[in-house]
């Protein structure tokens, strides 16, 4: 029984950190696709595409804030 208690913590760590590293790897891809337009955007200024960016951002659940 406490091997069996020792392989499941074991498992449930690794999933743990496996999902870790996939949000982590998601929020990653995340910035790097939207900071070029984040960037030209705030070089014009343009308020009506900054909002289409942020509400696009904003779809994914692992977003709850988003700001330029």
């Amino acid at each position: 029984m406490t091997l069996g208690l020792v392989l499941n913590l074991g498992l449930v760590t690794q999933d743990y950190f496996n999902a870790k590293r996939d949000m982590d790897s998601d929020i990653n891809a995340l910035i790097e696709i939207s900071h070029s337009p984040a960037s030209q955007i705030a070089y014009n200024i343009d308020t009506r595409l900054a909002e289409e960016l942020l509400e696009g951002l904003l779809q994914h659940p692992a977003i709850i804030e988003a700001s330029i």
